[in-house]
């Protein structure tokens, strides 16, 4: 088998496999604080679901993260 044939058969598996990492491993995150209403409803309305997060900045400072697989 030639190298360039080998690399023919490898890389399709190689992509497969590296779509699967990308698929379950990637995702967006964002930060607000918990009165930023604008910023949690326009999160939401990109599909990213929103958690507090008690003291996230410290003692009494919580926030709510967002994430997204993508």
């Amino acid at each position: 088998m030639t190298e360039h044939a080998a690399n023919e058969t490898i890389v399709p598996a190689t992509t497969r496999d590296l779509h699967e990492v990308v698929e379950n491993y990637i995702r967006l995150r964002a930060i607000t604080s918990p009165g930023n209403q604008g910023s949690i409803g326009f999160h939401r309305s990109l599909g990213f679901e929103a958690n507090l997060v008690a003291d996230y900045n410290g003692p009494g400072m919580a926030r709510i993260v967002f994430s997204r697989d993508l």
